[in-house]
């Protein structure tokens, strides 16, 4: 399958299956290689995957924070107001985490898991996230 495109700028793109190659007015061609095969599709998959989870636990934590965690607040006496798009977030992404530590523990041969939990990234943003979410009990009020 071949596409063409032509710009303003008297160039034309041409799309093949594997190449992507760029000719100018002047003649000068340029080419990039791209493949999706082996290896590279399945690191793809992988972020495939963990995008979808991620907003998968997005559209729950935000559930859970508009259902339960705003009347849990409220009966703590904490008034559920201010920027809680950070509870929200929070929530999902200790939600997340404590998926991915489960879930590493029942699949112990998942790379995926292995990666995440080695991760620093993955465990500042989880303690920066359960800390967003039980901040608001010890000063009574959300602070964000």
């Amino acid at each position: 399958m071949t596409d063409s495109i032509a710009t303003q700028f008297d160039v034309i793109v041409i799309i093949q299956m594997n190449c992507v190659r760029v000719v100018s007015d002047t003649g000068l061609i340029t080419e990039f290689g791209y493949s999706f095969g082996g290896r590279e599709m399945a690191i793809w998959k992988m972020y495939l995957v963990t995008v979808i989870e991620i907003i998968l636990f997005l559209v729950v934590g935000f559930l859970l924070t508009d259902i339960v965690l705003k009347n849990v607040y409220e009966g703590a006496g904490i008034r559920f107001i201010g920027n809680v798009w950070v509870v929200w977030f929070g929530l999902s992404f200790m939600l997340f985490g404590l998926y991915t530590i489960v879930l590493s523990y029942v699949s112990k041969e998942s790379q995926l898991l292995k990666e995440r939990l080695t991760s620093k990234t993955f465990w500042v943003i989880f303690v920066a996230s359960t800390a967003g979410v039980f901040v608001p009990f010890f000063i009574g009020e959300i602070p964000f």
